[in-house]
């Protein structure tokens, strides 16, 4: 969740406010803030990913796969950090093989951890 960005001195502000929302496990908080922060011309694609999961933790989940779906479909930075995120959420909410979809899409390219975790995942009874 922690990072920092360019951006006008509002944007950051409400980062900042956002971060403290989350590491203090105030999701409902820190939804409202990411949902103003993912509206701002210097929003970054980890504010999006950020926002999901607050929703994902805060237990919103189908807020959580419209987020993660919004950033897939902006296609840029953080695809296999949003599909991993979404698979996850969809598993949660039931819908097994939607998620082991999204899982399927990480490559061991993408990253070892998170390939390495997105395998657990898929090799699980579900």
């Amino acid at each position: 969740v922690s990072y920092r960005s360019a951006g006008d001195s509002d944007t950051e502000a409400i980062r900042l406010t956002f971060e403290d929302a989350f590491t203090e496990k105030r999701y409902a908080a820190a939804q409202e803030l990411g949902g103003e922060l993912t509206k701002r011309s210097a929003a970054v694609p980890r504010d999006r990913l950020n926002l999901g999961l607050a929703y994902m933790l805060g237990e919103d989940l189908p807020q959580a796969t419209v987020e993660f779906r919004k950033l897939i479909d902006a296609e840029g930075e953080l695809l296999t950090e949003a599909h991993y995120y979404l698979g996850l959420t969809l598993l949660l909410q039931g819908d097994t093989e939607g998620g082991l979809a999204e899982l399927r899409l990480i490559k061991v390219t993408d990253g070892i951890i998170i390939y390495d975790k997105a395998q657990e995942l898929l090799t699980a009874k579900w």
